[in-house]
């Protein structure tokens, strides 16, 4: 998958953080669905991308949950996205990209002594 732009990195961080903002445990209600829609396609507006940009957020959220827990709070989140038109084909790419990074962040850092059983 291709990294967008510093521009594009903006949108995504608006519609990441509103898709969190509206995401609950429970099951959200349809006015609840359509008030984060609303915010979700304001964001948006205009932009060809937007389908592509919404697949890329709730891959992320969904891919990059480490904690089991938190789970029902990130696919309530996916599918506000899903809900205001995200291409659902893309989000399991993007679901592999978050994975990816949440191994990654799981390393220890470059060049660090990572002491072993004595």
């Amino acid at each position: 998958m291709d990294e967008p732009d510093q521009a594009t990195r903006i949108i995504i961080a608006q519609l990441d953080g509103t898709v969190m903002r509206h995401a609950s445990w429970d099951a959200p209600t349809p006015a609840e669905v359509a008030v984060a829609v609303a915010e979700l396609h304001e964001i948006i507006a205009g932009r060809p991308d937007g389908p592509e940009l919404l697949a890329h957020v709730a891959g992320i959220v969904t891919g990059a949950c480490a904690i089991p827990e938190l789970m029902p709070r990130a696919v309530n989140a996916a599918a506000f996205c899903v809900a205001a038109g995200a291409d659902e084909a893309l989000i399991p790419g993007w679901e592999s990209v978050g994975s990816e990074r949440l191994a990654e962040a799981e390393l220890p850092p470059f060049g660090s002594k990572v002491l072993g059983p004595n």
